[in-house]
């Protein structure tokens, strides 16, 4: 029960702050972030700022009026079988960026690879390079030595 006056506490004080001017989505984040809630989802219209967050099994709903930052809605309810998409909507966003990080670090590892590549073909060459100035020098002086 203390842990619900809390979020309504909180609820009324950005309430105050956002009649006051108009929606800062950042300030309401940062807010409810350090009030706990670990999945904040926000959605912006042309009038209307949607925020849900979870906390504690609790989902929290404000809906804003963007213009003027008044509440036009605010709900606060245990998480049912029908919520489960704001935090199934989070952990799919972890997978794919799981993913993307993954497909990067395999595109790095192929620039690296292509790198090392390329430094192996220009060490290869340089060592041709002195190869072929030693049967050079060795030529010339074995000409030499046979015509004295």
């Amino acid at each position: 029960m203390k842990k619900l006056m809390t979020t309504a506490t909180a609820i009324v004080l950005l309430s105050t702050v956002m009649a006051q001017a108009a929606v800062d989505t950042r300030t309401l984040v940062e807010g409810l972030q350090a009030d706990g809630y670990t999945v904040i989802e926000v959605k912006s219209g042309p009038n209307l700022v949607k925020i849900e967050a979870v906390k504690d099994g609790q989902k929290l709903e404000n809906v804003y009026n963007r213009s003027t930052g008044e509440v036009v809605k605010s709900e606060i309810e245990p998480i049912g079988p029908g919520d489960d998409d704001l935090l199934d909507d989070r952990r799919q966003d972890r997978r794919e960026d799981r993913r993307e990080d993954r497909r990067e670090d395999r595109r790095d590892d192929r620039q690296d690879d292509r790198d090392d590549d390329r430094d192996d073909d220009q060490n290869d060459d340089q060592d041709d390079d002195r190869d072929d100035d030693r049967d050079d020098s060795g030529d010339s002086d074995s000409s030499d030595s046979s015509d004295d």
